[in-house]
């Protein structure tokens, strides 16, 4: 085989990539001899009691991860790791840090195993990586921050604990982050609002606590806001709006209180609005009637009161509403109470007679 040095000795050590089966020109491509090194000293702590079958007397074309895929896990010239697939392999080890020395990784899917341990920074913080996908596994620890060319990073359903990293602000690449069914704790942190191209925030169902920044306002690229299910308190706040190209807002089952912001009619391609389960009080502003794409409507158990608006009537795609669990009185709007799938037998209102 090929002599390399010892990074921590500098003493001559052979590197069982090379001259082996795994990489056949390893003399000729180092980088990738590199790689093939590097996984093969995390393959233990990866796989616990599971099987991968990377050998330096297999060929690496033909390795668990790298075979196979939509996409090619080998690129370049010489070739490099760049994507490892290696999601519902029944891995139950721990992520290794060796992997942050496959240098040129792009896509990196660990999600649907039995993975438990901290998600190492240095992995997460690759300077290419654009994917890191590790949910369904046991992951514990706090939540890594990545480098600006992250763009994806879908951690949800483990064990995650401690705050959301300020830091995350600095991924300005970052498109999707979602970090829900986890552990985690404290504010969400106004620097999430810097995240110019971030498309969808899912924290749902963790422990948050605090106000809804007014900062995410300012995320106008964003479809999907996703917090119901913490200990956020406070109003909603009317900058909300600023979020024009939002889809989905899901704020239920936290302490919000206040009134429901008149400037959320703004958000015109709204299509799902839930609100329910909160301390929200006043009444339903007119103003939206103005989101005509909107199709579900749950203001239910909160503190709302007076007439239900008749601009109400305006919502011709709507096909699912809750409202009761409030204190309104009056009517309810002939269009509204059309729609089938809605809880108009729990309001004890009756519909309004038909303009």
């Amino acid at each position: 085989g090929g002599l390399w040095s010892n990074t921590v000795t500098g003493t001559p050590r052979t590197n069982p990539c090379v001259g082996g089966g795994a990489v056949a020109d390893g003399a000729d491509n180092p980088d990738l001899a590199r790689d093939c090194e590097a996984l093969l000293e995390s393959r233990d702590a990866l796989a616990g009691t599971a099987t991968l079958n990377w050998s330096a007397d297999t060929p690496i074309t033909d390795w668990d991860g790298i075979r196979g895929g939509r996409y090619p896990s080998l690129e370049g010239t010489p070739p490099r790791v760049t994507r490892l697939y290696l999601h519902g392999r029944g891995l139950n080890g721990t992520i290794s840090g060796d992997l942050a020395r496959v240098t040129e990784l792009t896509w990196l899917y660990l999600h649907r195993n039995e993975l438990t341990g901290e998600i190492p920074g240095d992995v997460a913080s690759l300077p290419s990586l654009e994917r890191l996908y590790v949910y369904d596994n046991e992951l514990t620890g706090g939540v890594p921050v990545g480098s600006a060319s992250l763009q994806r990073l879908f951690a949800q359903r483990n064990n995650l604990s401690g705050t959301i990293p300020a830091e995350l602000g600095l991924m300005s690449g970052l498109e999707w982050l979602s970090l829900y069914d986890n552990d985690l704790s404290g504010a969400i942190p106004p620097e999430l609002g810097d995240l110019s191209s971030l498309e969808r925030l899912y924290l749902q169902r963790n422990n948050l606590s605090g106000t809804i920044t007014p900062e995410l306002g300012g995320l106008s690229s964003l479809t999907h806001l996703l917090l119901n299910g913490n200990v956020l308190n406070g109003e909603i706040p009317s900058e909300l709006s600023g979020m024009s190209g939002l889809e989905w807002l899901s704020l239920y089952d936290n302490n919000l209180s206040g009134e429901i912001p008149s400037a959320l009619g703004g958000l015109i391609g709204l299509e799902r609005l839930y609100l329910h389960g909160n301390r929200l009080t006043g009444a339903i502003p007119a103003e939206l009637g103005g989101l005509t794409a909107l199709t579900n409507l749950w203001l239910n158990d909160n503190r709302l009161s007076g007439m239900i608006p008749p601009e109400l009537d305006s919502l011709a795609n709507l096909v699912r509403w809750r409202l009761s669990g409030n204190r309104f009185d009056g009517c309810v709007p002939a269009g509204l109470a059309a729609v089938a799938d809605s809880d108009l037998a729990n309001l004890g209102l009756d519909a309004c007679a038909a303009p």
